[in-house]
């Protein structure tokens, strides 16, 4: 089975404009960022408009080799330029907001909610890209 039939047997309308975001990176921590709540935050920031094209997100971490695994779905409400303001306190990776950035406003929705944690899929041969 893929995603796209996962998350249409789960009532998702799948013709919505949907991005699948692998989050994994060589300079950031984001399993640390993970478990410190701060991945929401690390993937509303971005340098380029990677978001704009797309109403949905679904999220995963990075595995080994070519694996992910399921954090959750977002859906895009907006985007407007970053504000350093909105940096949390324990963000541990200060460097990060050293360049010019975009704040996508994004809900949480409950999308494969028990699957959190739980869900592993084979990215593939796109496994050095973050998007798809």
């Amino acid at each position: 089975m893929n995603l796209a039939e996962l998350v249409k047997m789960r009532g998702f309308d799948i013709t919505q404009k949907i991005k699948i975001v692998r989050h994994q990176d060589s300079q950031y921590d984001v399993k640390k960022l993970y478990k410190q709540n701060l991945l929401e935050f690390y993937q509303s920031v971005q340098s380029k408009n990677v978001f704009g094209n797309c109403d949905y997100i679904l999220s995963f971490l990075g595995t080994e080799g070519t694996k992910a695994i399921y954090v959750g779905a977002y859906h895009k409400i907006g985007m407007s330029k970053f504000d350093k303001k909105l940096i949390p306190a324990d963000f541990p990776y200060p460097d990060f907001f050293n360049q010019e950035l975009n704040y996508y406003h994004f809900e949480k929705i409950d999308l494969l909610d028990d699957m959190v944690g739980r869900l592993v899929i084979d990215w593939g041969k796109a496994a050095k890209s973050w998007f798809q």
